[in-house]
């Protein structure tokens, strides 16, 4: 059952509703032996550059216009990202960058996007675009898993970062900035909390403080030797008394120095016999 909270964090970036319109089955022209070789579905109403089709969990970006700044954007999707390329060329990455309403690809000096040419985006998953918070539900074994690219950023900086290398939510400079994420519990009880995370060195000292509902947990960050540098940290326990939709906040308290940390996941673990 989906979600619906009338508070709305970064959902769609940087367009209209328009780009809700799924229009008629078109096919993307082009192959890739790294593509499906199915028929797809426009994904985006047509941008400025182009248009955007989808085979599975795969994005065709199609250039119909030069893309004269030498780069293409399309909104934020809730997929880690497995690879980025030109068409017939998987061994020649691009470069994304991810913004906070938007994602990116950076078009080399040396070779100019435009009409007819395709980039290719690889995801994990079929593409979501984040309209509305995807609620995650409390698994078999009564856990729930909390993932980067399930979060809802609110503030300046604080994004997800779908990068393969980083599958993060980083940038995280900014102590007005803070994330949530959305899930159901149909098992209520006590829940170990379980955060996977990283922080430069020199970088530790930020105090976090982390929420659901009334329960609230408060820790200072500890630095693991590198933002990508992944250490498992235990703040504490969690009372979820009700079942039903719960939203878990992470919100800084203190700002220490440039960057609070990142964070991969959080996974709430039952503790009381209960699920």
């Amino acid at each position: 059952m989906p979600c619906a909270f009338s508070r709305i964090g970064i959902y769609l970036v940087g367009c209209g509703p328009a780009l809700l319109s799924f229009l008629v089955m078109a096919t993307c022209v082009g192959a890739d032996e790294h593509v499906p070789a199915r028929k797809s579905q426009p994904f985006l109403e047509k941008l400025t550059w182009g248009r955007v089709c989808v085979i599975e969990s795969t994005l065709i970006l199609q250039m119909e216009e030069s893309a004269s700044e030498q780069a293409i954007s399309i909104p934020r999707l809730n997929n880690p990202v497995k690879a980025v390329y030109f068409r017939g060329m998987p061994d020649h990455p691009l470069q994304l960058v991810a913004e906070p309403r938007a994602w990116t690809i950076m078009i080399p000096e040396d070779r100019q996007a435009g009409t007819g040419q395709a980039i290719v985006l690889q995801l994990e998953g079929a593409p979501y675009l984040p309209v509305q918070p995807r609620c995650v539900e409390q698994d078999d074994e009564g856990q729930v898993f909390l993932a980067a690219h399930d979060v809802v950023t609110h503030g300046k900086s604080l994004r997800y970062e779908p990068q393969p290398h980083k599958n993060t939510l980083g940038y995280w400079t900014e102590a007005s900035d803070w994330a949530e994420w959305h899930f159901t519990i149909d098992r209520p009880g006590t829940f170990q909390v379980q955060l996977r995370y990283g922080c430069g060195d020199g970088q530790g000292g930020s105090v976090v403080q982390l929420g659901c509902g009334k329960e609230t947990l408060r820790w200072t960050v500890t630095p693991t030797g590198g933002f990508q540098e992944w250490r498992e940290w235990t703040p504490g326990v969690l009372k979820i008394n009700k079942p039903g939709r719960h939203a878990l906040v992470l919100k800084p308290v203190e700002l220490a120095h440039l960057a609070v940390m990142d964070v991969q996941q959080i996974k709430l673990v039952p503790v009381d016999g209960r699920e």
